[in-house]
């Protein structure tokens, strides 16, 4: 009997130490930081697009600036169609999309055309795999008039489109030359100004001298309006 008394008590005072053990360990503990407040959509995109500010311009007014310089509603579309469609380990951040589009708008401004024109020969190639895909479409249903008509106004669509997509190409490729002549011609005397630089104003140009009406008769002439001498006078 005492010695299950005792073996208790063993027991207890084994408890009691592994419990103050336990809060001492608690005790030593660092104490948990509170959680900070997740960002909304909003505010990790504009965290995200490295945006810059001028010197002494806030914030908010460089919010403004991006936000109407395209850049983000750009983004916005972008996005919207392509997350998802092609990378399985995430999309293409916000960031690194305004990146892009900042650096294509910069080579445009710097005269380098090449960005455009890829993108209207791509645009182009893909209009014309359309036009073929419907117009094959169109053929499968021969039968039905209704179903052919559909299928071959939209493959015709797809091909004008395709077709103006090239016009543009070519005309960015062959800009249209505006020659600096203007020739002048007033009164027998002509006059050619060649070569003005953009912005210079022109020669004052020659003025012809004035015509005179004709009144319908001559000196010593009378007018046939007039009334002749009767022969009888």
């Amino acid at each position: 009997m005492t010695d299950v008394k005792t073996a208790k008590q063993a027991a207890l005072r084994s408890i009691a130490r592994t419990e103050s053990n336990a809060d001492l360990v608690l005790t030593a503990l660092p104490s948990p930081k509170a959680e900070e407040a997740p960002l909304s959509v909003t505010e990790k995109r504009v965290a995200a697009m490295s945006m810059d500010t001028s010197p002494g311009e806030t914030v908010d007014q460089a919010k403004g600036k991006t936000v109407t310089a395209s850049l983000v509603p750009g983004m916005q579309t972008i996005k919207a169609f392509t997350d998802g469609m092609w990378f399985t380990d995430g999309d293409a951040s916000p960031g690194a999309v305004v990146g892009q589009l900042r650096a294509k708008a910069a080579a445009v401004n710097a005269n380098d055309m090449t960005g455009p024109e890829a993108t209207l020969v791509i645009q182009a190639t893909a209009l014309d795999a359309i036009f073929h895909q419907l117009a094959f479409k169109a053929a499968q249903r021969m039968g039905s008039m209704d179903g052919m008509e559909r299928y071959l106004r939209l493959s015709l669509k797809a091909q004008a489109q395709s077709c103006r997509t090239l016009e543009v190409l070519a005309a960015m490729k062959n800009p249209t030359v505006f020659a600096r002549q203007a020739n002048v011609n007033m009164g027998g005397q002509q006059q050619v100004n060649n070569g003005a630089e953009p912005g210079a104003a022109l020669p004052a140009m020659p003025v012809a001298p004035p015509v005179r009406a004709r009144t319908g008769r001559r000196a010593g002439l009378k007018s046939s309006n007039e009334l002749s001498p009767s022969r009888d006078a």
